[in-house]
């Protein structure tokens, strides 16, 4: 396999083509917002940090930091710094900021953009590091690999019980991970997809998806980066690592929704 540039620097060109379960519900913004006021409620000051430049964060908390290491990212979704709300080109592991300045965290689908299980045990102990010892916590919207989990076959053959192409993507990526491994070179799932469905204007006619959906799988193509989707037990054990006691919020109302739910670290 040829491997390219990481899709991240494209991957923006195509993001008014997401829709949830890859992009937050209104009602998920909403749940990341009472977890977020939860705590910043006794120290308002302190900053909530935004793991990635998702637009629909952007004004969950004042002061607000929203950190993506992808600058194409940032300038083109991020909507513009101002008073007591700015974005950072940076690390998530490597974050230089001070001891106690961070209240909370929220991310949406950021501990799937990383294999598993180090780099998010490494996330998860540096927003440790970043907030006080007597508070802080973060709410993480995490794609979960259910226990009980279809098979590649089985989801290359029933395409049209998922509403959208996105849906879709991420049942197969999933039933991938249950049959080779918790972590996905994002490559693999696209090579996968065509090697089930080479045709893709005809899977686009068979489910009513738009073409235009469909054709975004094409941005993996060569691109090294991996994804990973753990099961609960999995995400809480990574959390354990990391010094966080964890529990899950589901948010319903979009499909995937029962995948998708809120790891919330206290």
């Amino acid at each position: 396999m040829t491997q390219g540039r990481s899709h991240w620097g494209a991957y923006h060109a195509r993001w008014s083509r997401l829709r949830p379960p890859l992009r937050p519900t209104p009602d998920v913004v909403t749940a990341l917002r009472e977890e977020a006021e939860r705590v910043l409620a006794s120290a308002p000051h302190r900053t909530c940090l935004v793991l990635g430049v998702t637009p629909e964060l952007a004004r969950l908390h004042t002061p607000l930091l929203a950190v993506d290491r992808n600058p194409s990212m940032i300038e083109a979704l991020w909507p513009g710094d101002e008073p007591g709300r700015r974005a950072l080109c940076a690390d998530w592991t490597r974050l230089e900021l001070a001891a106690g300045t961070v209240g909370f965290a929220v991310g949406d689908g950021s501990l799937n953009v990383m294999p598993h299980p180090h780099p998010q045990i490494q996330v998860l102990e540096r927003l440790r590091e970043l907030m006080p010892e007597a508070m802080g916590g973060a709410a993480l919207r995490c794609f979960v690999r259910p226990s009980r989990t279809e098979t590649t076959r089985e989801v290359a053959a029933t395409p049209e019980r998922s509403q959208t192409f996105h849906a879709f993507k991420w049942r197969l990526a999933m039933a991938v991970c249950a049959e080779r491994g918790v972590s996905l070179r994002v490559a693999e799932l696209r090579e996968e997809l065509l090697r089930r469905l080479p045709d893709l204007p005809a899977l686009a006619r068979r489910t009513g998806w738009p073409l235009e959906d469909v054709q975004t799988i094409h941005v993996y193509e060569n691109s090294p980066e991996t994804y990973s989707f753990p099961s609960q037990d999995e995400f809480l054990e990574v959390a354990r690592a990391a010094g966080w006691e964890g529990r899950f919020r589901a948010v319903v109302g979009y499909e995937l929704a029962e995948r998708c739910p809120l790891l919330v670290l206290s």
